[in-house]
């Protein structure tokens, strides 16, 4: 045999082994669930002394939206 067609043999087996071994996708579960989300703007009477932390701890930026919701 030539080495090309030795190749080429080669490359279709691996192809072929690598599309037969991939697995159809599952379909995704969805579970619904019922959130209060509230929205917050960063005014000092809103705070309690620094506006631009969330109640969550974290530092806000500027003109970046942020909700905070809870269970």
């Amino acid at each position: 045999m030539k080495p090309n067609l030795i190749i080429t043999i080669s490359l279709f087996a691996l192809i072929f082994v690598c599309f037969s071994s991939c697995k159809e996708k599952q379909p995704e579960e969805w579970c619904e669930l019922e959130v209060t989300a509230t929205a917050y703007n960063s005014s000092k009477w809103q705070t309690d002394g620094d506006p631009y932390i969330a109640a969550w701890g974290d530092t806000l930026k500027v003109h970046v939206k942020s909700i905070a919701v809870s269970n």
